[in-house]
């Protein structure tokens, strides 16, 4: 599979199913992020998200659902996984999906009130280009959060994370060692992500464990 060799390489037909069949609903299973926005400040009416990496959409169309004064879009490199989030999202006009990687964001400056990535920076092939991106469509004052695995996860949030998974339970023994090696393995520590938020236009920077996962979040405002 093209991710083991290579954790910045599209997503095939084959991983974009296995990823949107037994993984995403245990990422989304994580209900942290809906706080974490109504901590930054409630959405306005009007305001618009952006999800970057948005895979298959649940997250996207999980949020347009949640906050229904939003309009939500959602980019990713994959055209396995934009077919599968515009089927998904039939019939809700508030989401759009659109094929554009990271490090060329097709939006203008100062577009979003909020822009978040769950889980793909690490799939990123220019991580400080991405993040620049980010942070361009970025109204000032927007909010900016980044979720991604944990290289110095524990044992027990990984054991924790997978049994959440749809894997059937042989392969979720199977899955342990392939995920602290193949993606906790490939992504970074959280003082190794946030020193590459540094250089940037933004203030209030912060890191946020996410309980019983082997994540965390990076957490920041666009300055004025």
């Amino acid at each position: 599979m093209s991710q083991l060799r290579d954790v910045t390489a599209r997503y095939n037909p084959v991983e974009a199913w296995v990823y949107d069949r037994f993984v995403a609903p245990a990422v989304m299973d994580v209900q942290w992020i809906v706080p974490r926005f109504h901590q930054m400040g409630p959405p306005r009416e009007g305001d618009r998200f952006l999800d970057v990496g948005c895979g298959g959409g649940q997250a996207a169309i999980r949020f347009a659902r949640v906050f229904p004064q939003v309009t939500v879009d959602g980019v990713d490199v994959s055209p396995f996984q934009v077919q599968r989030a515009l089927k998904r999202a039939r019939g809700l006009d508030r989401v759009a999906f659109h094929r554009a990687p990271a490090e060329q964001l097709p939006f203008p400056d100062a577009h979003f009130d909020r822009v978040y990535s769950m889980v793909s920076i690490k799939h990123w092939s220019d991580i400080e280009q991405g993040l620049r991106e980010c942070v361009r469509v970025l109204k000032p004052e927007g909010w900016l959060l980044i979720a991604e695995a944990d290289r110095a996860c524990t044992l027990d949030d990984v054991r924790t994370f997978i049994g959440r998974t749809r894997f059937p339970s042989l392969f979720k023994k199977v899955w342990l060692p392939l995920f602290r090696t193949y993606v906790a393995g490939q992504s970074f520590t959280s003082e190794e992500l946030k020193a590459r938020f540094t250089p940037l236009p933004l203030r209030d920077l912060r890191v946020e464990y996410l309980p019983k996962t082997p994540a965390f979040a990076v957490i920041a405002r666009r300055t004025a």
